[in-house]
């Protein structure tokens, strides 16, 4: 089976960590990071799930608003580095309660930073409950506008995330499939688009900046013990997330 390569994009880190060890069905992703761990800005974990090989590269504070312009710059090449040749699928975890049109543009530009063709290999993922206005004696749920033009935006690719891991996984791999087939149909895999992708990405970020990557690397976070090495760090799962 065919590598596939997963990059998470939010502003929580405890519920981006929740959800990259979910799809790799083990606690892999510290969800109450320390300081030392935040600083390596992205942390890529692989993984057997199913025969599958799985990588989850969880990145930090990306779309966070105090990143200035060479930091976002500076992560996004690192996040490009550690996906290499590219990813196949983004999922954007995001929170009803507090994202708003800012976090929304922030999103599209970082999308846009990777490739013309990330936003196509985009999934929309939320992690709590959608608010609720009361009417009298009814509840309505109260839609979050900018996730909603988000969800337009990306396909209308969109999951809510829930506690059970095989029915979440699978959901979601079938969402992945839905990004696959769109690049396919316009004549191109989605590894044939990273290749391409990750080659200008590196381009366009030299033409705008100089700045090196140092500093990171993957993080000695907690993983099984016969993880081989520091920087390739691997677990494995029983459960069956692929239809």
């Amino acid at each position: 089976m065919s590598e596939l390569r997963i990059v998470l994009l939010g502003k929580n880190v405890s519920k981006n960590s929740k959800v990259g060890n979910v799809i790799l069905g083990t606690p892999a992703f510290q969800r109450k990071a320390s300081s030392e761990y935040l600083q390596q800005h992205s942390v890529k974990i692989s993984g057997m799930v199913e025969k599958r090989h799985i990588t989850v590269i969880n990145t930090f504070y990306l779309l966070q608003p105090f990143l200035s312009e060479a930091q976002i710059t500076q992560r996004v090449r690192e996040c490009v580095s550690l996906s290499a040749p590219g990813p196949h699928v983004f999922i954007l975890v995001l929170q009803y309660k507090s994202f708003r049109k800012d976090d929304r543009n922030r999103v599209i530009k970082v999308l846009n930073l990777f490739s013309e063709q990330a936003i196509k290999q985009t999934i929309v993922l939320t992690t709590d409950e959608e608010p609720l206005s009361i009417y009298g004696i009814y509840s309505v749920p109260r839609e979050n506008v900018f996730i909603r033009q988000l969800t337009a935006e990306c396909g209308g690719r969109r999951l809510h995330f829930y506690k059970h891991q095989q029915a979440f996984c699978s959901a979601l791999f079938k969402e992945y499939l839905k990004c696959e087939r769109g690049i396919n149909a316009q004549g191109s895999s989605v590894d044939d688009e990273n290749s391409r992708s990750s080659a200008s990405v590196g381009a366009e970020l030299d033409s705008g900046h100089n700045t090196e990557v140092s500093g990171w690397h993957s993080s000695d976070c907690n993983r099984p013990n016969n993880a081989p090495t520091k920087n390739n760090h691997r677990c494995s799962s029983s459960h069956n997330i692929f239809p």
